[in-house]
Order: C-alpha cells, then sequence, then structure tokens
C-alpha cells in the first residue's frame, strides 16, 4: 500500500517539478537549476502550493482514479463516472495551462447521454500526451496478470474521451501497462518490449467496437514503429538481451535534449503519446534507483518535462517507494491527503477484487445479465410499450378477428402476448421488428420468472447518479411514452452491435 501512496504522491512531484521547470523556462525569472542552486540543491527544496502548483496532469490523473475507486457495476458505468468527472473538471483547468487537446476533447463528451457519453469524434489533433499521463492509476487497478484484458479496454476508452487519435490513446494504454509492470515486479528492460506484445490486445478491441477504424489504420503503425526503434537503439528488444545500453555522452544534458527532439515528431520531447512514455521509460532505465539522476533526466529538460515527469515519477514511486526521495519534495504538496487517499483506495481495491465475480465486460454474454439487473429501466420500457402498442396491436388484429357487435375496446394499458403480436404480421416482414419481437419476448420472460421483482439499490446518493438508475427513471418520467420507449430500444440495439 506505502508504494501505492508513494505513486501517487511522486506522480504529482514530478509534475509539479517538471511544470515548474517549463513555466521557469518561458518567464525571466531565470532556469530551475539556478533556483536549486540557490536552495542548496533538490535536497533542501519544499515543494509549497504557490510556488510549485501541480498542472492540468496531476488534476487529470487524480480524477481518473476518483472514477476507478467507486463502486461500479460494470464498465459502461465507470466511463460514465470518468466522463461526469471529466467534464466537471476541464472548467477549472485554464489557471494551470492545459494541453489543449485534453480540453478539446473533454468538450466533445456527452455526460446526459446515457449511451454514448463517452465516444467522440476521431481527432487528428489527439496525438498529444494528455491521455499517457493520467493513465497510470488504470494500471495500479487492473495490475493482475488476468486482468489484463480490463486494463487494455479502460486504457484505450479513456484515453480515447480525450485524445481519440492511436498516438495519443495507445500512449494511456502503454503508462497503464507500465503501472501493472511495476507493481507485478517485472525487470525494467521487459517493460518495453510486453508492452508492444499487448498492441495487437488493443488493436483487436478497437476493431470489435467499430468505431473510427479507418482513421486508426492510417496512423496505428506510427506508435508501434517509433517504440521498436527505441528498444533497437538501446539494444532491448529481444528477449535475451537483459541491459540497455546508452551513448558515451548521454550524460550531458544538452545531448539527452536533442536525442528526446528527434524521438518526437514536433520537435519537442515528450510532445506526444508515444515519446512522452519513452522519455519517462528512458529516465527510469538510466537512473536505478537515484531520484536526483532520474529528476535531471525526466524533469529537468527542455521538453514537455511536466509529462515526463508525472509519469516517471509515479512509476518510481511503484518500484522504490518514498525512501531516496526528501520529504520537503511531497510534505506541503498540493492536494497531498487526496492523493494519499487515492493510492490506498487503488491498493484496496486491486488486491481484494476476485477476478471471477468481477470481470465485468460490455460484451453481448454478460449484457443479458446485467438487463435483468436494470430493474428499474426495462419496467419503465414494459409500461411503455403496453401504453404505446395496446392500441397498435389491437388494430392490427382487429382486421382478423370476428366483427363483434357494438363498440369494443380493451382496457388502455393492456397489450396483446408477443405471440399474438407475431401472428398477426405486422412485424414479420419488417427486420428491425424481428429485433423489437425478441426484445419484448425478452422482457416477457423476465417479468414471468419475476426478476424484474428484485430492485437492488445503491448504497449512496453519488453511486445512484452515477448508475443512472433512479436517476435516470425520473428523467425518463419527464419524456413522452414514445421518447422513453425509444431509448430502450436503442439500449437493446446498440449492445446488440457489441
Amino acid at each position: 500500500m506505502e508504494k501505492f501512496k508513494a505513486a501517487m504522491l511522486l506522480g504529482s512531484v514530478g509534475d509539479a517539478l517538471g511544470f515548474g521547470n517549463v513555466c521557469r523556462e518561458n518567464s525571466a525569472s531565470g532556469s530551475i537549476q539556478e533556483e536549486l542552486q540557490k536552495v542548496g540543491g533538490l535536497d533542501h527544496l519544499v515543494l509549497s502550493p504557490g510556488k510549485w502548483p501541480v498542472s492540468d496532469n496531476t488534476i487529470m490523473h487524480m480524477v481518473t482514479a476518483e472514477a476507478l475507486t467507486t463502486d461500479y457495476w460494470c464498465l459502461d458505468d465507470l466511463y460514465r463516472e470518468m466522463v461526469r468527472c471529466y467534464v466537471e473538471t476541464v472548467e477549472k483547468l485554464p489557471e494551470r495551462r492545459p494541453d489543449p487537446a485534453t480540453v478539446e476533447g473533454c468538450s466533445q463528451l456527452k455526460p446526459d447521454n446515457y449511451l454514448l457519453a463517452w465516444h467522440t469524434p476521431f481527432s487528428e489533433k489527439g496525438s498529444g500526451f494528455g491521455a499517457a499521463t493520467k493513465a497510470m492509476c488504470i494500471g495500479m487497478r487492473y495490475w493482475k496478470p488476468e486482468r489484463l484484458e480490463t486494463l487494455v479496454e479502460v486504457s484505450i476508452e479513456c484515453g480515447r474521451m480525450t485524445h481519440n487519435h492511436p498516438t495519443g490513446f495507445l500512449g494511456s494504454l502503454c503508462t497503464a501497462l507500465f503501472a501493472s509492470y511495476a507493481v507485478q515486479g517485472k525487470p525494467l528492460v521487459q517493460w518495453g518490449r510486453d508492452m508492444l506484445r499487448a498492441v495487437p490486445l488493443a488493436e483487436e478491441y478497437c476493431k470489435r467496437t467499430i468505431r473510427h477504424m479507418a482513421e486508426y489504420q492510417e496512423h496505428w503503425f506510427y506508435f508501434e514503429a517509433k517504440w521498436q526503434f527505441y528498444l533497437e537503439e538501446r539494444k532491448i528488444s529481444d528477449d535475451t538481451e537483459n541491459k540497455a545500453y546508452f551513448p558515451d555522452n548521454y550524460d550531458n544534458a544538452e545531448e539527452r535534449d536533442k536525442i528526446y527532439k528527434k524521438w518526437s515528431s514536433e520537435g519537442r520531447g515528450g510532445r506526444r503519446g508515444h515519446d512522452a512514455p519513452m522519455i519517462a521509460y528512458d529516465a527510469l532505465l538510466a537512473a536505478g534507483s537515484s531520484w536526483a539522476e532520474l529528476c535531471h533526466r525526466a524533469m529537468f529538460h527542455r521538453g514537455e518535462s511536466g509529462a515526463t515527469g508525472a509519469i516517471a515519477g509515479c512509476l518510481f514511486g511503484l518500484l522504490h517507494g518514498l525512501d531516496t526521495v526528501p520529504r520537503g519534495l511531497y510534505q506541503e504538496l498540493e492536494h497531498r491527503a487526496r492523493l494519499e487517499e487515492l493510492g490506498t483506495a487503488l491498493h484496496r481495491l486491486s488486491t481484494e477484487e476476485k477476478s471471477q465475480t468481477l470481470a465485468v465486460k460490455s460484451d453481448s454474454a454478460v449484457w443479458f445479465q446485467l438487463l435483468a439487473e436494470r430493474t428499474v429501466l426495462l419496467g419503465e420500457a414494459l409500461l411503455c410499450m403496453r401504453q404505446l402498442f395496446g392500441r397498435v396491436c389491437w388494430s392490427g388484429l382487429r382486421t382478423s378477428a370476428p366483427a363483434r357487435r357494438g363498440p369494443h375496446r380493451p382496457p388502455r394499458h393492456t397489450c396483446a402476448a408477443p405471440t399474438q403480436l407475431w401472428a398477426s404480421g405486422l412485424f414479420r416482414k419488417n427486420f428491425l421488428g424481428i429485433r423489437f419481437f425478441l426484445f419484448i419476448n425478452l422482457i416477457d420472460v423476465l417479468v414471468k420468472s419475476g426478476t424484474l421483482g428484485r430492485q437492488r439499490r445503491p448504497s449512496s446518493e453519488r453511486q445512484l447518479m452515477g448508475r443512472g438508475s433512479a436517476h435516470t427513471y425520473a428523467a425518463l418520467g419527464s419524456f413522452s411514452p414514445l421518447r422513453r420507449l425509444q431509448t430502450a430500444f436503442k439500449t437493446c440495439l446498440l449492445y446488440q452491435k457489441h
């Protein structure tokens, strides 16, 4: 648990140091090296919120961890909670000089759309580092090897909520995998090649979701090619190679900056989703257990040192803890108490869960189980169908029924049985109607079996709003019966596609 807390703290420390380095480079107050000399070195530096604030990297990492520590029922509920947190948080980010791609991505999120809240359009500008800097907590939450598939899915969806570009959201997959490898205790030199072996799983998942694959395929190779080139440059691309090799002049800061720029496609090291984790990983390989050396390599360079510092600091905490880190760097750190709470919660949830019972997936096989649990939504859909289709079924059946004397109308809330509905021929020649007929039969079976009678209530109002059960019921109550029925029917069709 202490290393989980250290990871959250040192990720924020690395962000504050790197962000401060960038701010001082762009101002007339002098470089960070000059300030370190004034205070007597890194060991005597105190990171106070006033002089060393954290950037949007820490804020987005925190809200992602907060969503991961909620009591969600399925991954779709987790994604809705992430959307809600991101939309609420992005309004507070302008004062912290946020990544423009993060702000633009959050503006595309739809918290009021229950089904498509986290679906954002493909973005050519979404290749930045913002997705990578907020995903380490995903690897901490799903660090066990048997949870690899869940880690891949959550990191991809979390990444493309704000950075819907392969270079961007594969960066979130990379940092999440690195965090899980650190918790598992894998050798550091093995991380890069194991990460590349997991990239095909991400491609397979993206194909299953049928979203923007044409655009993805145009840019997919770039991330893999850059990382393969880096591993070959360090001579750790093969399983038989267990030691990283660095150039002779690599201890020189200016020479390192030139290499960092070479890895980037924009001339600024750490600017994109592939090279921000790459610089952090490279710094970890070179620094070993030395925190001071890590800071010089990952947090005090002339690129996006806030992003690389946040990633490197978090991974260093998972590997080595706080033992070699000066207390002044985290004693007065901004959001320190909340960061420690999140680290504790992530550790508790990741170690206590049983993968056999909590391995929930949003595919069609598990959807029927979730369908039975969503009693409020299904009950509402059934009521809407009885209200709307009672008269439709009667008018469809009346033509084939024997003539009756005198006016006769069925009760308002009665509906023909599904078999009568099929026999009437209303939906027999309509493919969409066939789907709807199966949906009616499913609900009819659930009602008769008593499944809809068992309601499961959330434990708090926050979870109630996040899961959307009673909240959705209240929202649906303000719609017309046709609108309510359309919502339930779209749910059926969406999950049938998946």
